[in-house]
């Protein structure tokens, strides 16, 4: 539109005065100087705007509104103001793009060539429906490497994602930069069994070089059958380890806590000293403050996860012993207050006797495509429901034995399958909303063209 406008204007230039370019010129300068005012003293972006390029800018339109008065009718004059307008728009592509980050076609084929290596075997070693996580930072930190070597995953990044899903993943901890992305950053084993990750894309150090391997975690499931207490769970913003907390007592009878805080003890500014109370994973949670101003040590090394982290995110510190101590430092403008809960461990005894619990109610999937699952299981008493790691959408079509059931949210925004006690065949189909009103417009249109075509060649036969 602005080519259109300033074309249009140069074919009428000889009717222009030059009160009305200098008008015009004046308007452009002072929009500038506001943008500048407020990236300086108003504006939430801390990205200001430099002062080198705002006087350039202001150079630039002066010169190219004195040449657009100079240059009417002379050609040569015209070349000049052609070559300044040609000069300023090199300038300003260069500045534009000299802070985009681009990746390297070398290092996006190796990472194709090394990913495929180690998931093609997969592939042919399992065949079932399950989520792997990808550890190793890639092509775009990960977020949609799924997509990228055909994977089922956690991490999205994408304009259409899912808000609430996203926020009730954050609310379990997981990390989340904005509405566009999740993260599988902060997801505990817990987690990580209960949405059926059974695969980790890890990388280690062997004789110098880098490998790229897949390990399994464990023998998970899409789906298992839980207490109908379940659905009566509900998250707190900001509370991850207390929601995981609610998810384990509401699965196993006599569990009350998962993740256990551990003690602390501060030893001087930003520096504090955790005891581990149970064996298992620690994890550090601070939803006040500013992660990513912030770098954690513990016990002198850098804790570095593979995307950069907020104020939501779980930030694992690693694997303690019952009784063991560890120093955790940040390095930080501002002074970090730690509580009681800030860090917390996810006790390795009560999480196999979940897993254990889980094991034994799981679902088997015997068939599943893009948007179709086919599966069985085994209910050994009523007042169950199937817990599916399925994000609930109205527009799954699910089938018990053959009748149709309603699905109803589990866990905020999973998806929940009532069941009663015996063996069942479940079945799930995805209909995207507006599919059949779509294709029978489509195929309307598709006779009536057709139609039409028919009685335009009968039209030219009778002529």
């Amino acid at each position: 539109l602005l080519i259109k406008l300033a074309y249009e204007s140069w074919l009428k230039r000889e009717e222009l005065s030059n009160g009305l370019i200098g008008k015009v010129c004046f308007v452009l300068i002072s929009l500038i100087g506001v943008g500048y005012l407020y990236s300086h003293f108003a504006s939430a972006v801390e990205q200001q705007l430099d002062n080198h390029l705002f006087w350039l800018s202001i150079l630039f339109v002066v010169s190219n509104g004195l040449l657009i008065m100079w240059s009417r009718t002379s050609k040569l004059k015209q070349l000049l103001l052609c070559l300044v307008i040609a000069l300023e728009m090199g300038l300003n592509f260069n500045q534009m793009l000299k802070a985009t980050p681009f990746e390297s076609e070398t290092r996006f084929r190796e990472d194709m060539l090394e990913f495929s290596n180690v998931l093609e075997p997969l592939y042919e070693k399992d065949e079932d429906l399950y989520r792997v996580d990808n550890a190793v930072r890639g092509i775009d930190n990960g977020y949609n490497s799924s997509f990228l070597y055909n994977y089922h995953s956690t991490p999205y990044y994408s304009s259409t994602l899912n808000n609430s899903l996203r926020k009730t993943l954050e609310n379990l901890g997981l990390n989340s930069k904005n509405e566009r992305r999740i993260s599988s950053v902060g997801q505990t084993e817990f987690l990580d069994y209960l949405f059926n990750v059974r695969y980790k894309i890890e990388a280690s150090k062997t004789a110098g070089a880098t490998v790229v391997k897949i390990n399994e975690t464990a023998q998970t499931s899409m789906g298992y059958v839980v207490p109908k207490e379940l659905t009566k769970v509900h998250f707190v913003e900001k509370d991850p380890f207390g929601n995981q907390n609610k998810i384990a007592k509401n699965l196993v009878e006599d569990v009350q806590k998962i993740v256990v805080p551990a003690e602390l003890r501060q030893e001087k500014r930003n520096s504090y000293q955790y005891t581990a109370k149970v064996d298992g994973m620690a994890y550090l949670y601070l939803p006040n403050n500013q992660m990513e101003k912030v770098k954690v040590y513990v016990d002198n090394q850098l804790i570095t996860p593979k995307v950069e982290i907020r104020n939501q995110a779980l930030l694992s510190l690693g694997d303690l012993k019952k009784g063991e101590s560890a120093t955790i430092s940040f390095k930080s403008d501002e002074e970090i207050i730690l509580d009681s809960t800030s860090i917390q461990i996810l006790d390795t005894t009560v999480l196999n006797q979940v897993k254990e619990e889980l094991s034994e109610n799981r679902l088997k999937i015997s068939e599943w495509k893009d948007s179709h699952i086919k599966a069985t299981v085994d209910v050994k008493t009523d007042d169950k429901v199937l817990f599916m790691s399925i994000p609930y959408d109205q527009n799954w079509v699910v089938k018990v034995d053959g009748r149709k059931v309603a699905p109803s949210r589990i866990l905020d925004d999973f998806m929940g399958i009532p069941l009663t006690k015996g063996s069942h065949q479940v079945e799930l189909s995805f209909i995207p909303q507006g599919f059949l009103l779509g294709a029978v417009i489509s195929l309307a249109s598709l006779i009536g063209l057709g139609a039409l075509e028919i009685l335009k060649k009968r039209s030219k036969a009778k002529k």
